[in-house]
């Protein structure tokens, strides 16, 4: 998401005049959003960018920023009473975003184990493979896609490593919230007794989300519940109390997409997924108080492997 620039912008309506500092940016995914966006309300800003996501839209809305992208889109507000907002004009398909393999199901399970531990991109394909639970006839047309947008490069004849690792993780976050996740949905559910991050949940279930944040950083207090479990329907309601409540649950179940004996996926002393799939969880939901747990998380957790 490099920056373009800096300019000054002009909205004349009338006979009033409205000027705007703006931010000019290549493309925006939610992610991206963290390490900026507060400075775009500290004085009356607006962002203009080749392509904004849906998610970073909303985000962007929740906070009162202005935006404008080049299909027309645009959510402009300022102190002098301009309020335009415009939606849904042709999305355009974002400039360098993989559509193939790469960002398709075992593509993002394969990104996410390479986020994780960029050490495996150098062992066989079958290790690979396995470490990911994707078939192994994927793992080369995978790897061949990341390439095409300069995620990954050969070093030398031997040596593969990852590159524009941030931008990597945005458009991951992204398509894991589009593309995979609701594919894991086990349902949603309320309890017979009360919850807490705290509770004795085995060895098969991990909290995500906002319990796992809970307990990743002492600093939200979950009003939603979500878990991720290979249990079957069965023993999940009765191990954890659950009632089905598609309509008003505050418990969702996701299915693992990782072999459950794999701890370097999870976080097993906190009975928590790992803090970037946290993170993607607190990014995907939309919400402007997870929004600002998520930094607090990559800060802690993810800064360094990432950066």
């Amino acid at each position: 998401m490099a920056m373009i620039g800096m300019l000054n912008f002009y909205i004349i309506v009338g006979a009033n005049k409205s000027s705007f500092k703006v931010e000019v940016k290549e493309n925006v995914l939610p992610s991206g959003l963290l390490r900026w966006v507060n400075r775009l309300n500290e004085a009356q800003s607006l962002l203009v960018a080749k392509y904004i996501s849906n998610p970073a839209k909303e985000l962007l809305e929740k906070r009162g920023s202005s935006y404008l992208d080049t299909s027309g889109n645009c959510f402009i507000r300022n102190d002098s009473g301009i309020f335009w907002h415009i939606k849904g004009r042709g999305e355009r398909t974002k400039n360098g975003e993989i559509k193939h393999r790469a960002f398709q199901k075992n593509g993002i399970k394969l990104i996410y184990a390479l986020l994780l531990n960029e050490a495996l991109l150098n062992k066989r394909y079958r290790e690979i493979a396995s470490v990911a639970d994707i078939s192994i006839s994927t793992v080369g047309d995978i790897l061949t896609d990341l390439q095409a947008p300069k995620f990954l490069v050969k070093v030398n004849e031997k040596k593969l490593a990852l590159i524009n690792k941030t931008e990597l993780l945005s458009q991951w976050v992204t398509a894991f919230n589009q593309k995979l996740k609701p594919k894991l949905l086990r349902g949603r559910f309320r309890l017979r007794t009360p919850i807490g991050s705290q509770m004795e949940i085995g060895d098969q279930s991990f909290w995500g989300a906002e319990p796992a944040a809970d307990l990743l950083t002492n600093n939200l207090y979950p009003s939603a519940w979500t878990l991720y479990s290979n249990l079957d329907r069965k023993s999940l309601i009765k191990e954890f109390q659950l009632i089905p409540d598609e309509d008003k649950g505050n418990v969702t179940v996701y299915s693992l997409f990782w072999k459950v004996e794999n701890k370097d996926f999870v976080l097993p002393e906190l009975k928590t997924v790992h803090p970037l799939l946290v993170y993607a969880d607190l990014i995907g939901s939309g919400n402007d108080r997870n929004f600002e747990t998520a930094k607090k998380i990559y800060e802690r957790y993810l800064k360094n492997l990432i950066d």
